[in-house]
């Protein structure tokens, strides 16, 4: 085992662009329905029907950020999904790593894909926390030859 054995990988709550936009959604929606219903004396059922979709995409957004995360305890990977479902693999247990690297003149981005034996797939890419020590761990950890590289240029 590696020098880097207890970590976590998760989405930035406070700086994430996305939960960003998901909580102005929520702001907005809310008072577009108050002035319609106060204000314009309008349905509140109708003015739910038309805005309670994006209401509720911008708050099915705001949890899965809160839920998706992936803790590593020595050579055990627990994971939590976007939708809640946990699921734990060895690292012996990872049979390939996709390691995507892009690279332009305005931006760099990379994501680490994982398959696992028994058919579970993790992504984790560069805008979460913990990326760094994630692909540090699977430098150390994991077989060279599982881990299959590309860097895409523009």
């Amino acid at each position: 085992m590696g020098r880097i054995s207890n970590f976590k990988v998760t989405f930035p709550q406070k700086d994430s662009m996305v939960d960003a936009i998901s909580v102005i959604l929520i702001i907005i929606t809310l008072l577009v329905i108050m002035v319609q219903v106060l204000v314009n004396k309008e349905n509140p059922i109708l003015m739910f029907i038309v805005f309670g979709p994006i209401l509720l995409f911008a708050i099915v957004i705001k949890i899965m950020i809160k839920l998706f995360y992936v803790k590593v305890s020595g050579s055990i990977i627990n994971v939590r999904t976007y939708f809640g479902r946990r699921y734990s693999f060895d690292i012996s247990d990872i049979t390939k790593i996709e390691w995507i690297q892009r690279v332009d003149n305005r931006m760099n981005y990379e994501r680490l894909t994982m398959e696992t034996r028994n058919g579970d797939s993790l992504s984790v890419d560069d805008t979460m926390l913990g990326f760094n020590k994630m692909t540090m761990y699977i430098q150390e950890n994991v077989k060279e030859e599982m881990i299959h590289k590309q860097e895409i240029g523009y």
